[in-house]
């Protein structure tokens, strides 16, 4: 009963403390909420990379390209050639006019430019998917075939899709420690003009015997909610933006498998509400715990 008791009072305190400073309390929300939207956009940027470059790895290709004089026996001899080769899973012949209609399909409106030449500018190619660990090793045995003009790879698709990912690795990593920087000092401020404000309720229950423990649990509890609902928040701007970035992304790259706005954010709503919940408890702590309120 006496828990109970305990319990109803802290409530009870922790709904008066957010009465009188409503407005600072929002403020305290909004900011937190905000600085959550921007980490959770550089994290969905740096979630689609990943998924991105893992796509992109088990995608390895070489594109073969070969003279157009050769004669069909030396073309199946050159596809035999490259389905032997370790780490092949596919060779497919793209002739010149299937390599315009790829290319046009590429550049949309852009690609009737090719429509002005009077032949066709585009050489024939063969499509060679391979695991990505064997391109090197696979490049080396493919300079060494007659009648091949010219190799392209997409490692240096991966290299730089590798290269941007890490990128946002450091800038998450930086604004994550930040935002938490950020919400933790927020958080304190807000309980330390509480602790200021209230300084005559605090002595009152000191006379009455309670202990810096019992006083301080409504102060944490505000500093907990607090941090708790701007993650909230941040979940909110995040359904109106992510959906937005989402198609984006998708309409720049429709054949690749980019987690789905659900995804992104379920997992950024519950961990962005627990993270901030334990900063905001944590920065009302320190300050219950540093400041000379008792």
């Amino acid at each position: 009963m006496k828990s109970l008791s305990n319990s109803l009072f802290f409530i009870q305190e922790f709904l008066i403390s957010c009465k009188q400073n409503y407005f600072s309390h929002a403020v305290t929300v909004i900011s937190i909420g905000l600085a959550f939207t921007i980490l959770g956009v550089i994290l969905s940027f740096w979630w689609s990379g990943q998924v991105l470059t893992d796509y992109i790895k088990d995608q390895g290709e070489i594109m073969v390209f070969y003279s157009e004089n050769i004669s069909d026996n030396k073309i199946n001899e050159l596809s035999t050639n490259l389905s032997q080769l370790s780490g092949v899973k596919n060779v497919y012949n793209v002739d010149k006019d299937e390599a315009k209609e790829q290319m046009n399909k590429i550049l949309g409106e852009e690609g009737k430019i090719l429509d002005y030449f009077e032949d066709n500018p585009l050489s024939p190619y063969f499509e060679v998917n391979i695991s990505v660990e064997n391109i090197n090793h696979a490049m080396d045995k493919i300079s060494q075939y007659d009648n091949v003009e010219h190799t392209r790879t997409n490692t240096e698709v991966l290299a730089q899709m590798e290269s941007l990912t890490r990128i946002f690795i450091y800038f998450a990593s930086l604004f994550a420690t930040l935002t938490a920087i950020s919400i933790m000092i927020i958080t304190s401020h807000i309980i330390r003009l509480g602790l200021l404000s209230r300084q005559e309720e605090i002595s009152t229950l000191q006379l009455l015997g309670a202990t810096r423990g019992f006083i301080a649990i409504p102060f944490v509890m505000e500093g907990t909610f607090l941090g708790a609902l701007g993650g909230l928040t941040s979940g909110g701007l995040l359904y109106i933006t992510l959906p937005r970035l989402h198609e984006l992304i998708i309409s720049a790259l429709p054949f690749i498998p980019i987690p789905t706005v659900v995804e992104l954010l379920s997992t950024l709503i519950i961990s962005f509400t627990l993270l901030g919940a334990f900063f905001g408890c944590v920065g009302s702590s320190i300050t219950l715990l540093k400041s000379n309120w008792a």
